[in-house]
């Protein structure tokens, strides 16, 4: 995969910057939504994984951990389908986060995408992560790569709003970001790459150009977030 540190060091330094509020953020976001939406992933996930063992998951842009924290407190004591379980993300400061959030659990952390294109997948998840990346189309089709044949990617990300609504979020979020965290201009940044981004329905128009068919879908709050379960063809 060629440089996918996201979009660039300034984009980097941001997530650095902002690590220790991004949750508490998050919640007065959404309204306490992020759960619900991390919550269907999660089922997602389990519901395929569940089908057979010793099966391999990476959590890519994994952030403060708290795709995995909801994943795998929901998989039943004594019992896990998977053999491995990793996690990339290129900011030190969530990634540290993150390894202390859940460090009861063996997971292998990873901040080079070298490290992460050494194995193959069976189960990837990516939350609020994809529009990071200097091109989404080219790291779908490199995330492809490392996908095991029919392996599941699932997404969770804010598409492009109707314009009224990526308005009231040019206004409101940055509000929120002075509120909360002293770096603002990161949550500028968010607002920026969502309409950047393409609508929900775009979205899965494109999404067979990079190998993937759509299992589920699951679009909220006027298609602005939307949850996927993708289906590797190989």
């Amino acid at each position: 995969m060629a440089n996918h540190n996201m979009n660039n060091y300034n984009v980097i330094e941001g997530f650095n910057k902002i690590a220790s509020h991004y949750d508490t953020l998050n919640t007065f976001m959404t309204g306490g939504g992020h759960y619900y939406l991390r919550w269907i992933l999660s089922q997602e996930v389990l519901k395929h994984a569940s089908q057979n063992t010793a099966q391999s998951l990476l959590d890519i842009s994994t952030g403060t951990g708290e795709i995995l924290r909801t994943l795998l407190k929901f998989i039943p004591e004594n019992y896990t389908p998977f053999h491995q379980i990793g996690a990339y993300d290129p900011s030190d400061a969530m990634l540290q986060i993150a390894q202390d959030n859940l460090k009861e659990y063996p997971i292998t952390w990873m901040k080079t995408w070298d490290d992460v294109a050494k194995f193959s997948y069976d189960h990837i998840t990516i939350s609020w992560g994809l529009r990071n990346f200097p091109s989404w189309q080219q790291a779908l089709k490199d995330i492809h790569q490392i996908m095991a044949p029919k392996g599941l990617l699932y997404i969770c990300e804010s598409f492009c709003p109707p314009t009224w609504l990526l308005k009231m979020n040019q206004l409101w979020v940055p509000t929120l970001g002075k509120m909360i965290s002293p770096y603002s201009d990161a949550y500028d940044y968010y607002v920026e790459s969502i309409g950047k981004f393409p609508t929900y329905s775009n979205f899965q128009k494109e999404i067979s150009e990079y190998g993937f068919e759509i299992e589920n879908a699951h679009g909220f709050l006027w298609d602005s977030l939307g949850v996927l379960t993708l289906r590797c063809h190989k």
